[in-house]
């Protein structure tokens, strides 16, 4: 959900035509007093999901999240831009041969965008976090993939104050219980600058990140040891 700079709202998420159909990523947009004005579906004969939207300068949208219709593997990152009525201007794919998604994404300064999700195709465990980096039409910019040999995933990226990027998620490859609320600090074309991680022995993992006005960040998610 965003606010829209009409002081409307626009929803993202997904649609099932019938319990057993595949989903449709799914576009709500409703006027500053709650009264629909338009609704979109996206997708194809399998499943898409929408996970996150964004309203660029122009009154454009952009919705991030995956689709299991196109693209080189089972699952692929998804990048949506409309128009200001939710009509398609274009489509991308983002990803490799296994299973691939986008959970959050947001528009940088330059016009383009950031996906964060996880991947089943690249890095260095089973799964790990997917960042991509795109031009204003969708081309890539960078991709990286960040965490260690077992499961690592990416829930919320955000553009800092100095141009980079903080990436927010979980980890199983890092910290000290079953897996870890993981913190990564990255430079403007995906470099590491520092990691780090929260937790206890049980389960953490980080939902949602922003930037303090002090510099800092703050962390959403959740917990199932305390």
């Amino acid at each position: 959900l965003i606010q829209t700079s009409d002081e409307g709202y626009l929803f993202i998420g997904e649609r099932h035509e019938t319990l057993q159909a595949p989903s449709d990523a799914y576009a709500l947009k409703i006027a500053a007093n709650g009264d629909l004005q338009w609704a979109r579906l996206y997708g194809g004969i399998d499943n898409e999901y929408g996970y996150a939207v964004a309203e660029s300068n122009n009154g454009d949208f952009a919705i991030g999240g995956y689709t299991e219709t196109t693209g080189a593997g089972l699952r692929d990152m998804l990048l949506i831009k409309t128009d200001n009525t939710g009509d398609t201007l274009w489509t991308k794919v983002y990803g490799g041969e296994s299973i691939d998604a986008a959970f959050d994404m947001k528009q940088t300064t330059d016009g383009g965008y950031v996906l964060i999700g996880n991947t089943f195709s690249f890095g260095a465990g089973s799964s790990d976090i997917y960042v991509v980096r795109t031009d204003g039409d969708g081309n890539i910019l960078w991709e990286k993939t960040y965490g260690g040999t077992v499961n690592d995933f990416g829930n919320s990226i955000l553009q800092t104050s100095d141009g980079g990027f903080i990436l927010c998620g979980e980890s199983e490859s890092f910290g000290e219980g079953d897996s870890d609320v993981y913190l990564t600090k990255i430079d403007s074309e995906g470099i590491v600058q520092w990691s780090k991680t929260y937790g206890s022995e049980g389960l953490e993992s980080g939902k949602s990140i922003d930037q303090t006005s002090d510099g800092g960040f703050i962390i959403a998610g959740y917990t199932r040891e305390f």
